[in-house]
């Protein structure tokens, strides 16, 4: 496919009962819908490129240059819809009702928009969820400290009988 290319020469079909026991094919009309968070886990994937760097400190970066990509795009969209409802303000476009109406939806739909009883409540449970990471983070960290200590005792125990006996 080119980039130019309108459509995917793919043709989806289902079965289809016609008459008794005659089968036939009937194709179904589709769409594929992307989303933002798809092609930007799609592209943070692409630029990961070296397979062999696992290390945390690469994972930490690449998913730091993911969300700095996605950051931008963000920023450059909202700019694009803001710098329309200016034009439109000003009147140097004409004003397109669906694109205020899905401009005031996006509005809506971010938290601290308009401080009220939703954006409270998107708070206390965003509060509940990061301390639950935390607490999730707490006791793997003393989790993984114990089994040190327990794998520490256990040489020493080892290292301890062997000098007890010879």
């Amino acid at each position: 496919l080119t980039g130019a290319a309108a459509e995917i020469p793919i043709g989806l079909h289902r079965a289809v009962q016609r008459g008794g026991d005659v089968l036939a094919l009937e194709l179904v009309k589709y769409s594929i819908v992307t989303d933002e968070a798809e092609r930007i886990a799609i592209d943070d994937l692409m630029r990961a490129g070296d397979w062999g760097q696992q290390t945390p400190a690469g994972q930490y970066l690449s998913h730091l240059r993911g969300m700095a990509d996605a950051t931008r795009m963000l920023e450059t969209r909202v700019g694009a819809v803001l710098n329309h409802l200016r034009d439109v303000q000003s009147g140097a476009t004409p004003i397109d009702h669906d694109v205020v109406r899905a401009a005031m939806r996006m509005m809506r739909a971010l938290p601290g928009a308009g401080r009220d009883e939703e954006d409270d409540r998107f708070d206390a449970h965003k509060l509940e969820e990061m301390n639950d990471t935390l607490m999730t983070s707490y006791l793997t960290t003393i989790t993984k400290g114990v089994a040190e200590i327990e794998r520490f005792a256990d040489k020493f125990t080892l290292a301890h009988e062997k000098s007890a006996r010879g």
